[in-house]
């Protein structure tokens, strides 16, 4: 046991007598704490033995002699039958009784030394020993009251002991008990600090597994959604009427797969989707899943945020600058088709094991046919995007398109972001702005085309 390790080898296997390998931290100190407490008395039982045996005095020698035997044998039981509360008692009776019956022995107080004094320390270690020291310290005074009441009857029996061997027993008496108490308090207090201290390690480390287990979990889920799961809620489902869908895929992927090392591939996979992460911490985003070497991210989603489209739009013109960085480290050149749409959408969390969280409807299909039946290189996007987002983009219109699933649609590559309104100058210190440069695109804002329409349902 770790708090044994300080322990000299043969004090170390004494307070482990009677320690049982279900026993909590707590009952191993208390069981080490009074196995040790009771061979530290045992061993100091010798000195009394010898000084009463050599002024003569064998009865009161046999009384140590006793209380030694009896601890062994305790002590002995207790390594057998683990019984902590039949041993406790017995050791803390004899504890007790014993000084009061040698102190007798030798005719009371005066002539004893005040040997009695060894009992006093029975209720403090009662307490220690993790048992109801009130009693011990209430039996302590009856028998202190009961030995002041025999005094004189005691004293008229006293066998001559020497005043300087008295003067001798009198420090011991006095002075050992002290000792006693504080090395016993000494040993308890550090243990339980120590002790203490291994619990509170213990708990910043299982704060710390929480904290990454909170991480772990924040990498699969929003953390809106996370917090819901974490507040008991097993159904988790909800709709969005203004959602922005992207969808990336690399371009040549299945060629480029079949001609690079497997390490190499997951190398440059996890470099480009890690870009894609930054990219979508910096605007906001949620990173909805990967699947192969697809990406799919959402704005306005699990929060709503009213610039959710222009958010995307800034990520999807920046993911193909990362790609292209990214392959010239391999010594590839990689492009993303991507499909942009904005609409309603149904979010969600399914699954009992490895869950995640998904989102369905009419808009994340479209974007994913905006991905697929893309450009190489290019961002393309539905209708409604490019009329919502006409006075902050540039798009070029790439005509009706038949999307499978979806007949005709008419859809609009992505240019970039609307160059900067010329001014005049008016007078001085006066600019005003000229009109919007990217108001005349051709994109219709009051009416859309019948595959608009029905895109917009």
């Amino acid at each position: 046991m770790p708090w044994t390790d300080r322990l000299p080898p043969w004090l170390e296997r004494l307070a482990v007598v009677g320690v049982d390998a279900d026993d909590s931290e707590d009952d191993r100190l208390d069981k080490a704490m009074l196995t040790l407490v009771a061979g530290l008395l045992a061993v100091m039982a010798f000195a009394w033995v010898a000084i009463y045996l050599a002024v003569g005095l064998p009865q009161s020698a046999a009384i140590p002699f006793v209380y030694q035997l009896a601890v062994v044998a305790s002590l002995v039981g207790f390594a057998r039958t683990k019984q902590f509360a039949v041993i406790r008692t017995v050791q803390l009776v004899l504890m007790l009784v014993l000084p009061f019956a040698l102190q007798w022995s030798l005719g009371g107080f005066a002539n004893g030394s005040a040997v009695a004094a060894w009992a006093g320390i029975t209720p403090v270690l009662a307490y220690l020993f993790g048992a109801r020291g009130g009693v011990w310290l209430l039996s302590f005074v009856l028998l202190l009251a009961g030995s002041a009441a025999a005094e004189t009857t005691l004293a008229a029996h006293a066998p001559h002991i020497d005043s300087g061997v008295r003067a001798a027993l009198w420090v011991m008496n006095l002075a050992g008990p002290s000792i006693a108490a504080f090395l016993a308090l000494l040993y308890f207090t550090s243990e339980r600090d120590r002790s203490r201290a291994a619990l509170a390690e213990e708990h910043r480390l299982l704060e710390a597994e929480q904290d990454r287990s909170e991480q772990l979990l924040l990498n699969i889920l929003p953390a809106p959604i996370a917090r819901q799961l974490r507040d008991g809620r097993t159904t988790i489902a909800e709709s969005q009427s203004d959602v922005t869908i992207l969808f990336a895929d690399i371009v040549g992927f299945t060629p480029l797969a079949e001609g690079i090392e497997p390490v190499a591939l997951v190398d440059l996979l996890n470099d480009a989707f890690s870009a894609f992460d930054d990219l979508a911490d910096a605007a906001g985003l949620e990173k909805i899943k990967t699947v192969g070497d697809a990406y799919m991210v959402a704005g306005g989603i699990p929060t709503p945020r009213p610039d959710h489209l222009r958010a995307v739009l800034e990520m999807a013109l920046l993911m193909g600058k990362a790609i292209a960085r990214v392959g010239t480290r391999y010594g590839q050149g990689l492009q993303l088709r991507i499909g942009i749409d904005t609409g309603p959408v149904v979010a969600g969390v399914i699954g009992r094991r490895k869950f995640s969280y998904d989102l369905w409807g009419n808009t994340v299909n479209s974007a994913s046919r905006m991905e697929s039946h893309g450009v190489p290189g290019r961002i393309q996007v539905t209708e409604r995007v490019a009329r919502v987002a006409q006075h902050q983009f540039e798009f070029e219109a790439r005509g009706n398109i038949e999307i499978k699933g979806k007949s005709a649609m008419r859809t609009y590559l992505l240019v970039g972001p609307c160059p900067a309104a010329p001014t005049k100058t008016l007078g001085v210190g006066v600019e005003t702005a000229q009109s919007d440069p990217c108001a005349d695109q051709g994109i219709d804002q009051d009416t859309p085309s019948e595959e608009g329409r029905k895109e917009l349902r």
